[in-house]
């Protein structure tokens, strides 16, 4: 008789831990949300890479995202995207705006569009990447 998959689910030696990690995982993930803990526990070990649009004034969500960047002390880096939209001489007033909000390690202006500045942002993402075990 073929047994069903849920069957050897069931009945398997690894449900209960599987199911206990899954549990632990999302009360975990659930507490940080809560409390607000989210950024940072996320942001503690590599680093911020915060993408706007070439606008020269920062909007509200932006400035609180900054604020949070201050507060955990990761490195941070701006990106740019869409500088294919506006002149040269308009981007220089929104990297000028955004320096002066906050110290970034590296300012990358993009246009995903035309994969323009994509080689500099993935030099600066291997910078801060940690090589992992391979499997």
């Amino acid at each position: 008789m073929v047994r069903r998959f849920q069957n050897k689910i069931t009945e398997s030696r690894k449900t209960l831990p599987v199911a206990c990690v899954i549990a632990l995982a999302v009360w975990l993930v659930y507490g940080l949300v809560q409390l607000h803990l989210w950024l940072p526990f996320v942001c503690f070990a590599v680093a911020t890479f915060l993408m706007v649009e070439p606008i020269a004034n920062i909007g509200p969500q932006e400035e609180a995202l900054i604020e949070r960047i201050k507060q955990v002390d990761v490195p941070a880096v701006l990106v740019i995207n869409k500088i294919d939209t506006i002149e040269k001489e308009k981007l220089l007033e929104v990297i000028a705006v955004y320096s002066a909000a906050c110290d970034f390690d590296a300012i990358i202006p993009i246009s995903a569009r035309k994969g323009d500045g994509l080689e500099q942002l993935f030099k600066q993402l291997d910078e801060y990447a940690v090589e992992g075990p391979h499997f």
